[in-house]
C-alpha cells in the first residue's frame, strides 16, 4: 500500500514541478478577437496595466516571416472590447487579411520604450494563433488554431462542454485513480 501512494505522490510532484519551471507561452492571458464590419479587432481583457506595448502579428504560412507592428502605451490606447484596435493596414502598414491564412498575434511590453519613459511594465505579453476563414457571404471568420488545424470556435466550445459532462475534471479523475490504487 505504502509503495503504491510513494508512487502516486511522485508522480503528483513531478508533474507539479515540471510545471512550476515551464513558463506559458502567453502568461498574462489570450488575445481576445472580436469582427466589427468584417475586420477583426483585438482587445485584452485584463485591466490595470501599464507601460508600453508592441503588438506583432505574422502569418504562419506566408513565405516571408515579415511581421507587421502596432506601438503604443496602455496609457494612450489601452485595447479593450469597446476600443478594440482593428486589425487592417491603417494600424499594421501592409497588413492584407487572407482567406484561410493562420496568424499569430503576440502583444508584448516594448522594452525600449518603457526603458525611455523609465516604466516597469506590470505585464509579460498575451497572444493568440487564429484562422480566417471566408464564409458563402464574403465575410470573414475567426477560427482558432489547435494542433495544426482551423477550427469553428462554435465546435470548440460544444466539445468542452460535453468533454466535462462527461468526464469531469482532470483533478477528480486523478482522485479516483487515487482512491483506486489505495484500495
Amino acid at each position: 500500500m505504502y509503495i503504491k501512494l510513494f508512487s502516486a505522490l511522485s508522480i503528483l510532484l513531478f508533474t507539479v514541478n515540471c510545471n512550476a519551471f515551464s513558463k506559458a507561452p502567453n502568461a498574462d492571458g489570450v488575445v481576445s478577437i472580436r469582427m466589427i464590419d468584417n475586420n477583426p479587432c483585438l482587445y485584452i481583457e485584463k485591466t490595470g496595466l501599464i507601460g508600453a506595448y508592441f503588438i506583432d502579428i505574422s502569418q504562419v504560412f506566408s513565405e516571408s516571416m515579415d511581421s507587421m507592428l502596432y506601438e503604443a502605451t496602455f496609457e494612450e490606447n489601452y485595447p479593450t472590447k469597446e476600443k478594440c484596435i482593428m486589425l487592417n493596414s491603417s494600424n499594421f502598414p501592409n497588413l492584407k487579411l487572407e482567406d484561410r491564412q493562420v496568424y499569430a498575434i503576440r502583444l508584448r511590453p516594448d522594452p525600449n520604450k518603457n526603458e525611455q519613459l523609465r516604466i516597469e511594465p506590470n505585464f509579460t505579453g498575451f497572444g493568440d494563433t487564429i484562422c480566417l476563414k471566408k464564409d458563402q457571404n464574403g465575410h470573414f471568420r475567426v477560427q482558432d488554431y489547435i494542433r495544426g488545424e482551423c477550427v469553428d470556435r462554435v465546435s470548440i466550445q460544444t466539445e468542452q462542454k460535453s468533454l466535462k459532462e462527461n468526464k469531469g475534471s482532470w483533478f477528480d479523475r486523478f482522485i479516483e485513480w487515487l482512491k483506486s490504487l489505495l484500495s
